[in-house]
């Protein structure tokens, strides 16, 4: 209840979450990743790298979409698609999706969320 001039305060104590409880969270979650991914890099070091390297690429592409073109014709140059299905037995379709997923996709369904936003 509030007239003119008068406000009742009210405890918000215990809703939401606090700056000590997120940072909290985010450290447990960076501790957790970091274990998982130590206890795999015991078996496949490889697989780990490749995994942060698309984790860290996957980022990248949704705060910058302009990296998702230049990672797509990097990919292309480097010819890396048709490599891994020639010679480490990748299906085939994987070449044929780099150029679509990467260089014409990403970047046009970003500018169509960024730019169907109200406001």
């Amino acid at each position: 209840m509030s007239a003119t001039g008068r406000s009742i305060d009210r405890e918000t104590e215990g809703r939401g979450w606090t700056q000590e409880r997120a940072i909290l969270a985010a450290a447990a979650i960076i501790f957790g990743g970091a274990l998982a991914a130590g206890i795999l890099a015991a078996d496949a070091p490889v697989l780990v790298v490749i995994g942060a390297s698309v984790l860290f690429l996957g980022i990248a592409m949704v705060l910058r979409p302009d990296i998702a073109t230049l990672a797509g014709i990097g990919l292309i140059y480097s010819n890396l698609a048709v490599v891994m299905v020639r010679f480490h037995g990748a299906p085939g379709f994987v070449a044929a999706m780099v150029p679509l997923s990467a260089s014409a996709s990403v970047p046009r369904c970003s500018s169509f969320a960024v730019k169907s936003r109200p406001g």
